[in-house]
Protein backbone atom coordinates (compact mmCIF):
# COMPACT_ATOMS: atom_id res chain seq x y z
CA UNK A 1 0.00 0.00 0.00
CA UNK A 2 2.91 2.30 -0.26
CA UNK A 3 2.22 3.14 -3.18
CA UNK A 4 -0.59 5.18 -1.78
CA UNK A 5 1.34 8.87 -1.73
CA UNK A 6 -0.34 9.32 2.17
CA UNK A 7 1.50 6.66 3.95
CA UNK A 8 3.69 8.65 5.86
CA UNK A 9 3.37 11.97 5.19
CA UNK A 10 3.94 11.82 1.64
CA UNK A 11 2.24 14.42 -0.29
CA UNK A 12 0.21 13.63 -3.34
CA UNK A 13 2.18 13.40 -6.77
CA UNK A 14 -1.23 13.51 -8.96
CA UNK A 15 -0.70 16.18 -10.92
CA UNK A 16 -3.62 19.11 -10.12
CA UNK A 17 -4.47 21.70 -12.16
CA UNK A 18 -5.03 23.62 -15.47
CA UNK A 19 -6.89 26.01 -16.63
CA UNK A 20 -9.45 25.12 -19.43
CA UNK A 21 -7.65 28.09 -21.41
CA UNK A 22 -4.24 26.61 -21.40
CA UNK A 23 -5.55 23.45 -22.08
CA UNK A 24 -7.32 24.90 -25.07
CA UNK A 25 -3.83 25.57 -26.97
CA UNK A 26 -2.93 21.82 -26.89
CA UNK A 27 -6.45 20.35 -27.99
CA UNK A 28 -6.59 22.35 -30.78
CA UNK A 29 -2.80 21.93 -32.20
CA UNK A 30 -3.58 17.96 -31.74
CA UNK A 31 -6.72 18.03 -32.57
CA UNK A 32 -6.83 14.89 -34.43
CA UNK A 33 -4.29 12.43 -32.03
CA UNK A 34 -7.15 13.27 -28.53
CA UNK A 35 -10.44 13.89 -30.61
CA UNK A 36 -13.21 13.39 -27.67
CA UNK A 37 -16.77 13.27 -27.56
CA UNK A 38 -17.79 16.86 -26.02
CA UNK A 39 -21.21 17.48 -24.10
CA UNK A 40 -21.59 21.26 -24.15
CA UNK A 41 -24.37 22.11 -21.65
CA UNK A 42 -25.48 26.07 -21.35
CA UNK A 43 -27.59 27.21 -18.56
CA UNK A 44 -29.24 30.41 -17.36
CA UNK A 45 -31.09 30.50 -13.77
CA UNK A 46 -33.14 33.29 -11.31
CA UNK A 47 -33.15 33.15 -7.80
CA UNK A 48 -35.20 35.56 -5.71
CA UNK A 49 -34.10 35.01 -1.92
CA UNK A 50 -34.80 36.72 1.37
CA UNK A 51 -32.22 37.49 4.31
CA UNK A 52 -32.85 38.72 7.82
CA UNK A 53 -29.21 39.35 7.76
CA UNK A 54 -28.06 41.23 4.75
CA UNK A 55 -24.94 43.02 6.05
CA UNK A 56 -23.55 40.15 8.32
CA UNK A 57 -23.45 41.64 11.78
CA UNK A 58 -23.36 40.46 15.07
CA UNK A 59 -26.57 43.83 16.48
CA UNK A 60 -28.82 45.67 14.79
CA UNK A 61 -29.28 43.45 11.79
CA UNK A 62 -30.75 44.41 8.74
CA UNK A 63 -33.31 42.37 6.23
CA UNK A 64 -33.67 42.17 2.84
CA UNK A 65 -34.49 41.05 -0.54
CA UNK A 66 -31.94 40.26 -3.47
CA UNK A 67 -32.05 38.63 -7.28
CA UNK A 68 -29.73 36.82 -8.60
CA UNK A 69 -28.97 36.19 -12.30
CA UNK A 70 -27.08 33.24 -13.08
CA UNK A 71 -25.86 32.18 -16.29
CA UNK A 72 -22.78 29.24 -17.18
CA UNK A 73 -21.80 25.78 -18.62
CA UNK A 74 -20.73 22.52 -17.87
CA UNK A 75 -18.62 20.86 -19.86
CA UNK A 76 -17.10 17.40 -20.78
CA UNK A 77 -14.62 16.23 -22.99
CA UNK A 78 -14.25 12.00 -22.94
CA UNK A 79 -12.02 10.54 -25.60
CA UNK A 80 -9.30 7.88 -25.59
CA UNK A 81 -6.10 10.52 -25.37
CA UNK A 82 -8.40 13.31 -23.59
CA UNK A 83 -10.65 14.00 -20.48
CA UNK A 84 -11.58 17.10 -19.68
CA UNK A 85 -14.59 18.44 -17.42
CA UNK A 86 -15.26 21.84 -15.76
CA UNK A 87 -18.20 24.37 -14.67
CA UNK A 88 -18.51 28.26 -15.16
CA UNK A 89 -20.92 29.84 -13.09
CA UNK A 90 -21.37 33.67 -13.00
CA UNK A 91 -23.91 35.50 -11.23
CA UNK A 92 -24.89 39.08 -10.59
CA UNK A 93 -26.75 39.88 -6.97
CA UNK A 94 -28.86 42.62 -7.29
CA UNK A 95 -30.30 44.05 -3.17
CA UNK A 96 -33.33 46.03 -3.03
CA UNK A 97 -32.14 48.28 -0.32
CA UNK A 98 -28.84 47.53 0.49
CA UNK A 99 -27.36 48.51 -3.40
CA UNK A 100 -23.94 49.13 -2.09
CA UNK A 101 -23.76 45.18 -2.39
CA UNK A 102 -24.63 44.85 -5.99
CA UNK A 103 -21.90 42.66 -7.77
CA UNK A 104 -20.92 40.10 -9.37
CA UNK A 105 -19.85 36.67 -8.50
CA UNK A 106 -17.59 33.90 -10.36
CA UNK A 107 -16.94 30.11 -10.10
CA UNK A 108 -14.82 28.31 -12.54
CA UNK A 109 -13.69 24.85 -11.85
CA UNK A 110 -11.90 22.52 -14.03
CA UNK A 111 -9.74 19.22 -14.72
CA UNK A 112 -8.00 17.84 -17.62
CA UNK A 113 -5.53 15.43 -18.71
CA UNK A 114 -4.80 14.54 -22.18
CA UNK A 115 -2.13 12.23 -23.76
CA UNK A 116 -0.03 14.06 -26.10
CA UNK A 117 2.28 11.51 -27.44
CA UNK A 118 0.99 7.73 -27.29
CA UNK A 119 1.97 5.73 -24.57
CA UNK A 120 4.35 8.46 -23.34
CA UNK A 121 3.72 12.35 -23.16
CA UNK A 122 1.05 13.59 -21.12
CA UNK A 123 -0.33 16.87 -19.46
CA UNK A 124 -2.29 16.99 -15.93
CA UNK A 125 -4.34 20.43 -14.90
CA UNK A 126 -6.84 21.66 -12.95
CA UNK A 127 -8.01 25.32 -11.69
CA UNK A 128 -10.30 26.44 -9.03
CA UNK A 129 -11.52 29.92 -8.87
CA UNK A 130 -14.04 30.77 -6.30
CA UNK A 131 -15.05 33.77 -3.94
CA UNK A 132 -13.57 32.71 -0.24
CA UNK A 133 -13.80 33.97 2.83
CA UNK A 134 -10.49 32.29 4.19
CA UNK A 135 -10.74 34.14 7.71
CA UNK A 136 -13.39 31.66 9.22
CA UNK A 137 -14.15 27.98 9.75
CA UNK A 138 -16.54 25.84 7.63
CA UNK A 139 -16.29 28.08 4.65
CA UNK A 140 -17.98 30.96 3.73
CA UNK A 141 -19.84 33.18 6.04
CA UNK A 142 -23.55 33.36 5.19
CA UNK A 143 -26.40 31.31 4.95
CA UNK A 144 -26.20 31.69 0.92
CA UNK A 145 -23.95 32.26 -1.70
CA UNK A 146 -24.08 36.12 -2.26
CA UNK A 147 -21.88 38.71 -2.44
CA UNK A 148 -20.80 39.94 1.41
CA UNK A 149 -20.03 43.20 2.76
CA UNK A 150 -16.81 41.98 3.66
CA UNK A 151 -13.74 39.56 4.06
CA UNK A 152 -14.30 37.61 0.74
CA UNK A 153 -11.82 36.72 -1.79
CA UNK A 154 -11.20 35.94 -5.11
CA UNK A 155 -9.52 32.76 -5.04
CA UNK A 156 -7.55 31.41 -8.15
CA UNK A 157 -5.88 28.20 -7.74
CA UNK A 158 -4.25 26.49 -10.60
CA UNK A 159 -1.48 23.93 -11.42
CA UNK A 160 -0.24 22.59 -14.97
CA UNK A 161 2.02 19.37 -15.29
CA UNK A 162 3.37 18.15 -18.05
CA UNK A 163 5.24 14.27 -17.53
CA UNK A 164 6.81 11.63 -18.98
CA UNK A 165 5.82 7.63 -18.72
CA UNK A 166 8.16 4.97 -19.47
CA UNK A 167 7.52 1.33 -19.57
CA UNK A 168 10.66 -1.04 -18.99
CA UNK A 169 9.13 -4.29 -20.14
CA UNK A 170 7.07 -6.17 -16.97
CA UNK A 171 10.31 -4.94 -15.18
CA UNK A 172 9.28 -1.06 -13.87
CA UNK A 173 7.60 2.02 -14.78
CA UNK A 174 9.33 5.19 -14.77
CA UNK A 175 7.28 8.27 -14.36
CA UNK A 176 9.49 12.14 -14.94
CA UNK A 177 7.01 14.78 -14.66
CA UNK A 178 7.48 19.15 -13.86
CA UNK A 179 5.07 20.79 -11.98
CA UNK A 180 3.88 24.39 -12.14
CA UNK A 181 1.21 25.79 -9.47
CA UNK A 182 0.01 28.84 -8.13
CA UNK A 183 -2.36 30.21 -5.80
CA UNK A 184 -3.43 33.73 -5.97
CA UNK A 185 -5.90 36.17 -3.88
CA UNK A 186 -7.38 39.15 -5.54
CA UNK A 187 -10.14 41.38 -4.64
CA UNK A 188 -13.84 40.42 -5.60
CA UNK A 189 -16.34 42.68 -6.73
CA UNK A 190 -17.41 43.69 -3.49
CA UNK A 191 -16.88 43.49 -0.03
CA UNK A 192 -13.25 42.46 -0.41
CA UNK A 193 -11.29 41.23 2.53
CA UNK A 194 -9.03 44.26 4.34
CA UNK A 195 -5.99 42.34 3.64
CA UNK A 196 -5.17 39.33 0.99
CA UNK A 197 -2.82 36.78 1.70
CA UNK A 198 0.63 36.99 -0.03
CA UNK A 199 0.58 34.68 -3.58
CA UNK A 200 2.42 31.43 -3.99
CA UNK A 201 4.15 29.69 -6.63
CA UNK A 202 5.38 26.55 -6.13
CA UNK A 203 7.59 24.59 -9.07
CA UNK A 204 8.48 21.18 -8.56
CA UNK A 205 10.24 18.31 -10.46
CA UNK A 206 9.10 14.93 -9.39
CA UNK A 207 10.84 11.50 -10.58
CA UNK A 208 9.32 7.92 -9.62
CA UNK A 209 10.35 4.39 -10.83
CA UNK A 210 8.00 1.49 -9.48
CA UNK A 211 8.13 -2.00 -9.78
CA UNK A 212 6.01 -3.42 -12.61
CA UNK A 213 3.52 -6.12 -13.40
CA UNK A 214 6.73 -8.86 -13.39
CA UNK A 215 6.47 -8.26 -9.76
CA UNK A 216 3.52 -10.67 -7.74
CA UNK A 217 3.77 -10.91 -3.96
CA UNK A 218 6.19 -7.68 -4.01
CA UNK A 219 6.14 -4.31 -5.00
CA UNK A 220 8.21 -1.39 -4.46
CA UNK A 221 8.22 2.17 -5.49
CA UNK A 222 11.65 5.09 -5.64
CA UNK A 223 10.68 8.44 -5.67
CA UNK A 224 12.88 11.60 -5.65
CA UNK A 225 11.19 15.10 -5.31
CA UNK A 226 11.92 18.98 -4.79
CA UNK A 227 9.77 22.00 -4.43
CA UNK A 228 10.65 25.24 -4.38
CA UNK A 229 7.67 27.84 -3.12
CA UNK A 230 8.01 31.47 -3.01
CA UNK A 231 5.52 33.10 -0.80
CA UNK A 232 4.95 37.02 -1.23
CA UNK A 233 5.71 39.17 1.14
CA UNK A 234 6.09 35.72 3.65
CA UNK A 235 8.00 32.66 4.11
CA UNK A 236 9.99 30.81 1.57
CA UNK A 237 10.41 27.15 1.32
CA UNK A 238 12.06 24.45 -0.61
CA UNK A 239 12.39 20.76 0.48
CA UNK A 240 13.97 17.69 -1.15
CA UNK A 241 12.87 14.20 -0.55
CA UNK A 242 14.11 10.94 -1.61
CA UNK A 243 11.75 7.74 -0.32
CA UNK A 244 12.16 4.53 -1.14
CA UNK A 245 8.59 2.16 -0.09
CA UNK A 246 7.56 -1.49 -0.70
CA UNK A 247 5.67 -4.28 -0.02
CA UNK A 248 5.69 -8.26 -0.20
CA UNK A 249 2.26 -10.10 0.68
CA UNK A 250 2.43 -12.78 3.02
CA UNK A 251 -0.91 -14.29 1.99
CA UNK A 252 -3.63 -12.82 -0.32
CA UNK A 253 -4.77 -11.41 3.96
CA UNK A 254 -1.82 -9.98 4.27
CA UNK A 255 0.87 -7.57 3.53
CA UNK A 256 3.79 -6.14 5.40
CA UNK A 257 4.89 -2.61 4.23
CA UNK A 258 8.20 -0.55 4.74
CA UNK A 259 9.65 2.58 3.78
CA UNK A 260 12.77 4.78 4.21
CA UNK A 261 13.92 8.37 3.20
CA UNK A 262 15.71 11.35 3.59
CA UNK A 263 13.70 14.90 4.02
CA UNK A 264 15.51 18.28 3.53
CA UNK A 265 13.83 21.43 4.54
CA UNK A 266 15.31 24.74 3.64
CA UNK A 267 12.48 26.97 5.27
CA UNK A 268 12.97 30.75 5.98
CA UNK A 269 12.24 31.20 9.73
CA UNK A 270 11.79 27.97 11.16
CA UNK A 271 14.16 25.39 12.33
CA UNK A 272 14.94 23.15 9.51
CA UNK A 273 17.86 20.74 10.97
CA UNK A 274 14.77 19.48 13.48
CA UNK A 275 12.42 18.48 10.75
CA UNK A 276 14.51 16.99 8.41
CA UNK A 277 17.02 13.92 7.81
CA UNK A 278 16.23 10.46 7.67
CA UNK A 279 13.07 8.54 8.15
CA UNK A 280 12.12 4.84 8.43
CA UNK A 281 8.88 3.04 8.86
CA UNK A 282 6.67 -0.53 8.47
CA UNK A 283 3.22 -1.46 8.85
CA UNK A 284 0.95 -3.98 7.83
CA UNK A 285 -1.99 -3.91 4.77
CA UNK A 286 -5.01 -6.25 5.47
CA UNK A 287 -7.39 -7.37 3.22
CA UNK A 288 -9.79 -9.79 5.48
CA UNK A 289 -12.19 -10.06 2.11
CA UNK A 290 -13.08 -8.40 -1.06
CA UNK A 291 -14.57 -5.02 0.66
CA UNK A 292 -11.82 -4.44 3.16
CA UNK A 293 -8.84 -3.08 2.65
CA UNK A 294 -7.08 -1.49 5.92
CA UNK A 295 -3.13 0.34 6.11
CA UNK A 296 -1.49 0.76 9.72
CA UNK A 297 1.87 2.39 9.39
CA UNK A 298 4.22 3.89 12.24
CA UNK A 299 7.54 5.23 11.72
CA UNK A 300 10.01 8.38 12.89
CA UNK A 301 9.74 11.22 10.47
CA UNK A 302 9.74 15.32 10.39
CA UNK A 303 11.65 14.77 13.97
CA UNK A 304 9.41 12.41 15.60
CA UNK A 305 7.30 9.78 15.31
CA UNK A 306 4.33 9.14 12.89
CA UNK A 307 1.30 7.35 12.10
CA UNK A 308 -0.65 6.90 8.79
CA UNK A 309 -3.79 4.64 8.26
CA UNK A 310 -5.67 4.40 5.43
CA UNK A 311 -8.75 2.83 5.40
CA UNK A 312 -11.85 1.51 3.01
CA UNK A 313 -14.79 -0.84 3.43
CA UNK A 314 -17.84 -1.32 0.50
CA UNK A 315 -20.94 -1.65 2.84
CA UNK A 316 -22.69 -2.67 -0.65
CA UNK A 317 -22.70 -2.26 -4.36
CA UNK A 318 -23.99 1.27 -3.67
CA UNK A 319 -21.98 2.48 -0.28
CA UNK A 320 -18.74 2.99 0.88
CA UNK A 321 -16.59 3.96 4.05
CA UNK A 322 -13.20 5.62 3.90
CA UNK A 323 -11.06 7.14 6.42
CA UNK A 324 -7.12 8.32 6.77
CA UNK A 325 -5.08 10.11 8.25
CA UNK A 326 -1.73 11.51 7.14
CA UNK A 327 0.97 13.77 8.27
CA UNK A 328 2.68 15.97 6.24
CA UNK A 329 4.84 19.53 5.81
CA UNK A 330 4.26 22.09 3.33
CA UNK A 331 3.34 26.34 3.15
CA UNK A 332 -0.68 27.30 3.32
CA UNK A 333 -0.75 27.74 -0.01
CA UNK A 334 0.48 24.07 -0.78
CA UNK A 335 -2.15 22.52 1.40
CA UNK A 336 -4.65 24.30 -1.14
CA UNK A 337 -2.80 23.67 -4.59
CA UNK A 338 -2.07 19.27 -3.58
CA UNK A 339 -6.19 18.83 -3.63
CA UNK A 340 -7.79 17.67 -6.69
CA UNK A 341 -10.31 19.31 -8.05
CA UNK A 342 -12.01 15.99 -9.06
CA UNK A 343 -13.79 13.55 -6.37
CA UNK A 344 -13.31 9.59 -5.92
CA UNK A 345 -16.20 9.58 -8.27
CA UNK A 346 -14.80 11.97 -11.00
CA UNK A 347 -16.64 14.59 -9.79
CA UNK A 348 -15.79 18.64 -9.70
CA UNK A 349 -15.61 20.00 -6.23
CA UNK A 350 -14.45 23.10 -4.72
CA UNK A 351 -10.30 22.67 -4.45
CA UNK A 352 -10.40 26.01 -2.55
CA UNK A 353 -13.19 24.92 0.30
CA UNK A 354 -11.55 24.43 3.82
CA UNK A 355 -12.89 23.69 7.24
CA UNK A 356 -9.71 25.65 9.33
CA UNK A 357 -8.55 29.10 8.37
CA UNK A 358 -5.69 30.07 5.77
CA UNK A 359 -2.64 30.00 7.52
CA UNK A 360 0.00 31.89 5.23
CA UNK A 361 2.78 29.91 7.17
CA UNK A 362 4.75 26.56 7.43
CA UNK A 363 3.10 24.25 9.32
CA UNK A 364 3.45 20.33 10.13
CA UNK A 365 0.02 19.58 9.59
CA UNK A 366 -1.87 15.91 11.21
CA UNK A 367 -5.13 15.25 9.30
CA UNK A 368 -7.84 12.32 10.19
CA UNK A 369 -10.88 12.33 8.21
CA UNK A 370 -13.91 9.30 7.00
CA UNK A 371 -16.47 9.67 4.69
CA UNK A 372 -19.54 7.40 4.44
CA UNK A 373 -21.64 7.71 0.43
CA UNK A 374 -24.19 5.53 -0.69
CA UNK A 375 -27.66 5.26 -2.02
CA UNK A 376 -30.43 3.45 -2.03
CA UNK A 377 -33.77 3.13 -4.19
CA UNK A 378 -34.62 6.29 -4.18
CA UNK A 379 -32.79 7.80 -1.32
CA UNK A 380 -28.98 8.99 -1.31
CA UNK A 381 -27.02 9.95 1.97
CA UNK A 382 -23.50 11.48 2.75
CA UNK A 383 -21.92 11.99 6.16
CA UNK A 384 -18.21 12.35 7.29
CA UNK A 385 -16.12 14.32 9.07
CA UNK A 386 -12.18 15.49 9.70
CA UNK A 387 -9.99 16.14 12.69
CA UNK A 388 -6.84 18.53 11.94
CA UNK A 389 -4.11 19.59 14.02
CA UNK A 390 -1.14 22.51 12.30
CA UNK A 391 1.66 23.19 14.45
CA UNK A 392 2.94 26.65 12.97
CA UNK A 393 6.83 26.02 12.47
CA UNK A 394 7.33 29.76 12.15
CA UNK A 395 5.66 31.29 15.12
CA UNK A 396 6.20 28.07 17.28
CA UNK A 397 2.00 28.08 17.85
CA UNK A 398 -0.92 25.31 16.95
CA UNK A 399 -4.60 25.38 15.94
CA UNK A 400 -6.76 22.68 15.83
CA UNK A 401 -10.42 21.86 14.37
CA UNK A 402 -12.96 19.32 14.12
CA UNK A 403 -16.10 19.43 11.63
CA UNK A 404 -18.86 16.81 10.78
CA UNK A 405 -21.05 16.98 8.07
CA UNK A 406 -24.32 14.99 6.67
CA UNK A 407 -26.50 15.38 3.52
CA UNK A 408 -29.84 13.11 2.68
CA UNK A 409 -31.88 13.41 -0.42
CA UNK A 410 -34.72 11.52 -1.50
CA UNK A 411 -37.14 11.32 -4.56
CA UNK A 412 -40.56 11.76 -3.71
CA UNK A 413 -41.80 11.26 -7.30
CA UNK A 414 -40.30 11.23 -10.71
CA UNK A 415 -40.83 15.21 -10.66
CA UNK A 416 -40.55 15.86 -6.93
CA UNK A 417 -37.30 15.34 -4.93
CA UNK A 418 -36.16 16.75 -1.38
CA UNK A 419 -33.01 17.28 0.67
CA UNK A 420 -32.02 18.26 3.95
CA UNK A 421 -28.04 19.11 4.81
CA UNK A 422 -26.14 20.44 7.92
CA UNK A 423 -22.14 20.78 8.98
CA UNK A 424 -20.90 21.60 12.36
CA UNK A 425 -17.29 23.48 12.42
CA UNK A 426 -15.07 24.33 15.80
CA UNK A 427 -11.64 25.42 16.45
CA UNK A 428 -11.12 23.54 19.29
CA UNK A 429 -7.34 25.15 20.31
CA UNK A 430 -7.27 28.42 18.20
CA UNK A 431 -3.79 29.61 17.37
CA UNK A 432 -4.21 32.94 18.91
CA UNK A 433 -6.19 32.14 22.34
CA UNK A 434 -9.91 33.94 22.64
CA UNK A 435 -10.64 33.75 19.02
CA UNK A 436 -12.08 30.48 18.88
CA UNK A 437 -15.61 29.94 17.00
CA UNK A 438 -18.13 27.37 16.44
CA UNK A 439 -20.00 27.37 12.87
CA UNK A 440 -23.60 25.39 12.20
CA UNK A 441 -25.11 25.02 8.92
CA UNK A 442 -28.17 23.56 7.73
CA UNK A 443 -31.01 24.06 4.80
CA UNK A 444 -33.58 21.74 3.46
CA UNK A 445 -34.87 22.23 -0.22
CA UNK A 446 -37.56 21.05 -2.39
CA UNK A 447 -36.94 20.14 -5.77
CA UNK A 448 -39.61 19.91 -8.71
CA UNK A 449 -38.30 18.99 -12.33
CA UNK A 450 -41.45 21.14 -14.31
CA UNK A 451 -40.26 19.74 -17.90
CA UNK A 452 -36.99 18.62 -20.05
CA UNK A 453 -34.21 20.44 -18.44
CA UNK A 454 -36.01 22.96 -16.46
CA UNK A 455 -35.88 22.59 -12.59
CA UNK A 456 -37.57 24.66 -9.80
CA UNK A 457 -36.75 24.98 -6.38
CA UNK A 458 -37.66 26.39 -3.13
CA UNK A 459 -35.59 26.15 -0.17
CA UNK A 460 -34.33 27.48 3.56
CA UNK A 461 -31.06 27.95 5.07
CA UNK A 462 -29.22 28.98 8.12
CA UNK A 463 -25.97 30.01 9.16
CA UNK A 464 -24.76 30.71 13.04
CA UNK A 465 -21.01 31.34 13.90
CA UNK A 466 -20.56 31.22 17.92
CA UNK A 467 -17.27 33.37 18.00
CA UNK A 468 -14.87 34.22 21.56
CA UNK A 469 -15.27 37.84 19.78
CA UNK A 470 -18.60 38.95 20.23
CA UNK A 471 -18.32 41.25 17.15
CA UNK A 472 -17.50 38.11 15.12
CA UNK A 473 -21.02 36.61 15.88
CA UNK A 474 -23.40 36.13 12.86
CA UNK A 475 -26.88 34.34 12.94
CA UNK A 476 -28.69 34.12 9.00
CA UNK A 477 -32.03 33.15 7.55
CA UNK A 478 -32.45 33.28 4.44
CA UNK A 479 -35.75 31.68 2.11
CA UNK A 480 -35.23 31.19 -1.91
CA UNK A 481 -37.20 30.20 -5.06
CA UNK A 482 -35.09 29.28 -8.08
CA UNK A 483 -35.57 28.44 -11.66
CA UNK A 484 -32.82 27.14 -13.62
CA UNK A 485 -33.03 25.84 -17.37
CA UNK A 486 -30.42 24.06 -19.10
CA UNK A 487 -29.99 23.96 -23.08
Amino acid sequence: MFSNPSVFGLRSIKAGAFSIGLLGGAVISTSTAIAADWIFTPYVGIREAYTDNVLSTATNTESDFLTTLSAGFTIDGIGNRLNLRGSYDGAYDKYVDTSELDGFRHSLLGSANAELVEDHFFLDGQIAYTPEDLSTTGGGSSAIDRTLSSEQTQVLNYSISPYYLQRFGGTAVGIARYRFSQLRFDETDVGGAATNPGNETSNEINLILESGRDFTRTSWTAEAFGIDTDVENGDDLKRGTFVTSGQYSINRNVALLGITGYDEFDGENIDNEEISGAFIGAGVRLTPGPRTDLSLGYGYRYGGSIWNMDFSYIISSAAILTASYAVDIGTGGQAYSNRDVLDADGQLVNANFSNSEFADTTAKSETFDFALVGAKGVNSYSAGGAYEKRDFLTTNTNDETVSVFGRYSRELSPKLGASIDGSWSKVVEPETPGTAETTIRAGASLNYRFGHNFTGSLAYNYYDRDADIAADNIRENAISVSLNKSF
